[in-house]
């Protein structure tokens, strides 16, 4: 009788705890695939980002399998990757490359440095993500050790440079995922050069003297010297904490894994002790059915 009153999925929606969720999940894979097939797109993208992880898993399963992808439109998609869950940002930016074609994407002109594989291209596929989407990579740093040093990422940082040096940029920006906590990274856009200099209270609002330095030689040759290390180190800052979102992400994936495999263990286990007694149950009604025949014949 599961299902046959209103509307399936409602109970998949509404599951207070975990179990509940999971068995709703399995009843509608299961017994009523048809429903699954009748929920629309917009409530599967409302699913990926829902608070329950077994609806995070099945939208993002019922989108991989669904056809009309391309008409979600392209701001859509960038809220996703903001709030979907960070293990399951591989398979949706899968999606995205998928969905999203390059006529869709309006970016301004650039040139592009890339540090790590993954801005060039995807491990599976070997697609060139960027050079796709027809941007232009002036330079490319791969292969970066789980603890990187400054070493590895300055050819990077000194191509970005000698560009805004030259004259072929107007701004250096940094774009990476930016480290807050385990269960949050978010996606930072940064302008590097110029430097964004901090506001200054107003006159009317400062109290007392007013400090004066003196720079030597002269503050172009301290700030000519200043800006390379500035930039280096916000970099290398950058690199760090797409290092930890990553790490982060991966142990969110791990953990939930565990925790799937351990329901997975409660459910068979609870299968083979309700197997296993009634087996048992089976056998003893058959001995005691025996010994009343044999009873009953005796008389």
């Amino acid at each position: 009788e599961f299902g046959q009153n209103g509307r399936t999925e409602d109970l998949l929606v509404s599951a207070k705890c975990r179990p509940v969720a999971l068995w709703a999940a399995k009843m509608l894979r299961r017994h009523f695939p048809d429903r699954l097939g009748k929920v629309t797109t917009d409530e599967l993208l409302e699913w990926l980002v829902a608070e329950s992880a077994v609806l995070n898993d099945l939208a993002v399963e019922l989108l991989e399998s669904r056809g009309g992808l391309e008409k979600i439109p392209v701001e859509r998609w960038l809220k996703l990757t903001e709030a979907a869950r960070p293990d399951l940002m591989d398979r949706v930016c899968e999606m995205i490359l998928r969905a999203v074609r390059p006529e869709q994407v309006s970016f301004t002109d650039g040139r592009i440095v890339v540090a790590g594989n993954k801005a060039i291209r995807r491990e599976q596929k070997r697609s060139d993500f960027l050079l796709r989407y027809r941007r232009s990579v002036v330079a490319e740093v791969s292969g970066i050790a789980d603890r990187p040093t400054m070493a590895q990422i300055l050819p990077a940082i000194t191509v970005a440079l000698d560009e805004y040096t030259k004259g072929n940029t107007d701004a250096v920006i940094l774009c990476y995922s930016k480290w807050i906590s385990t269960m949050r990274q978010e996606p930072t856009v940064q302008t590097l050069i110029p430097a964004e200099i901090p506001r200054r209270e107003s006159s009317q609002q400062q109290q007392g003297p007013r400090a004066d330095y003196i720079y030597e030689p002269d503050p172009e040759s301290v700030l000519d010297g200043l800006l390379p290390r500035y930039v280096e180190t916000q970099i290398f800052q950058a690199v760090l904490e797409n290092k930890a979102s990553e790490y982060s992400a991966k142990m969110i994936a791990m953990q939930n894994a565990t925790n799937a495999a351990g329901d997975l263990i409660d459910a068979l286990t609870l299968y083979a002790n309700k197997v296993r007694q009634a087996g048992i149950t089976t056998e003893l009604m058959e001995i005691v059915s025996g010994a009343e025949a044999m009873r009953a014949a005796s008389k």
